[in-house]
Parts: C-alpha cells; structure tokens; sequence
C-alpha cells in the first residue's frame, strides 16, 4: 500500500476521499487531468481542509483489520457452501462440503 511505503520512507501523508479530492479540483475550475496538476490540486485541496497527516494504523491495528478481514471471508465461504450443500445430493460431495464447513466453522 502506498500510504505505508511513505510513511515507511518518513513522508507524513494523510488519506483522502477521491470524490472529495476531484469536486474540490472541479470547483476551482480545474478540469484537466495530469500529474502536475492533480499534485498541485492535492496540495491545495490538504491546505485548504486543513488536512493533517494520518498515521499509520500500529501493528496491533493492523492485525485487527486482517482477521476482521479473514472473518468476513470465512462467513461468506460459509454461505456459499451451504448454499452448494442444499444444491446437491451427491454422498461424497456432501461429505465433503461437510468437512470444508467443519473447517470453516473452526476459523469462525
């Protein structure tokens, strides 16, 4: 991610809402698109919100967000496999989808 590679490079950065970023460009004026111009957009756009620097999440942050991440997965796989157990009728593939849900419901 390039939020963490600057900071990891000591440029303090902030993240913003594109949409935000591009009406704020649209009502200067500015329709053009270059990276001169979007660096130049950005620059006034943090001035004039008075943007501060966001730092990056801490480690424990981080982690959080990666098994809020794998949890949201899981119950999707979750669904998705009953979905195929109510589908077929098939011995091996039941049991097999039994096995795959029993695993899931472990990381759950």
């Amino acid at each position: 991610m390039a939020f963490l590679q600057l900071w990891a490079q000591g440029i303090a950065c902030t993240i913003v809402n594109p949409r935000h970023a591009r009406a704020f460009a649209q009502a200067m004026g500015c329709l053009e698109k270059t990276d001169r111009i979007d660096a130049r957009m950005l620059a006034w756009f943090a001035d004039a919100r008075k943007l501060i620097p966001t730092p990056p999440p801490s480690a424990q942050q981080a982690k959080l967000e990666a098994l809020t991440a794998r949890l949201r997965h899981v119950t999707r796989d979750i669904i998705v496999q009953k979905q195929r157990r109510s589908a077929t009728t098939d011995p091996l593939a039941l049991a097999q989808i039994g096995e795959t849900l029993a695993l899931f419901a472990r990381q759950a």
